[in-house]
């Protein structure tokens, strides 16, 4: 493995080979049938299917994970909104309590601009509240969706096409000799992961390390 890009290249109008494209000099780079890397490409995406029982359940416990933090969201939003009625309510007694000369200029300045800071960072907590979105569900949803079809489009896809979605599930890949080092994304990187050890029924605790080369045999 040295590091280079792959290329294609075209031989007798007949086959097509995948060779690195020495870039960095001539050093003897052994010429891959497509076909072959097709089928270890294959291979990786198969791999990363999820079982549909497995993400049928992933995506149960996600979205009654959503319903929670979206009632715990308006229970706080339904606080702060009644803690700044409260200093609303505060800065027109004591507006009033100005006007009838309870209380001296200094104080009702002091206080009123004391209210009006805590409705300000009650309001900008508010904001973030409401403009905050759980999309997991929608994101998690995606990557079965994609885990689940990637096999069969590679296969019934043109090269463009083919391209497409292993720029999707890999962030690169190398040669060795004939065979793919590939580089995983995160999310599929995992997904192998856990086929590889059959740990889709448990929850995985690991040091495991994403990002890593991984050899299709």
């Amino acid at each position: 493995m040295c590091g280079c890009l792959v290329t294609f290249e075209t031989k007798k109008q007949l086959y097509t080979y995948r060779h690195c494209s020495q870039y960095k000099g001539k050093h003897g780079a052994k010429y891959v049938k497509e076909q072959e890397l097709t089928s270890q490409f294959e291979k990786i995406l198969k791999n990363i299917i999820v079982p549909e029982g497995v993400a049928s359940s992933i995506l149960e416990l996600i979205n009654r994970d959503r319903i929670e933090r979206n009632s715990t969201k308006k229970t706080h939003m339904a606080t702060l909104k009644s803690e700044i009625a409260k200093y609303e309510k505060r800065i027109d007694r004591l507006y009033e309590d100005h006007l009838d000369a309870k209380i001296d200029n200094s104080l009702y300045e002091r206080k009123t601009k004391e209210y009006q800071s805590s409705i300000q960072n009650l309001k900008t907590q508010l904001a973030t509240f409401e403009l905050s979105k759980d999309d997991r569900l929608e994101t998690v949803s995606h990557l079965l969706e994609v885990s689940k079809n990637a096999h069969q489009i590679f296969k019934s896809s043109d090269y463009l096409g083919k391209r497409k979605i292993l720029k999707k599930v890999l962030s690169n890949s190398q040669l060795s000799g004939d065979r793919l080092l590939l580089k995983m994304k995160k999310p599929y990187e995992l997904m192998a992961f856990c086929n590889d050890n059959s740990t889709w029924q448990g929850h995985v605790e690991s040091n495991h390390d994403p990002r890593f080369w991984r050899p299709i045999y």
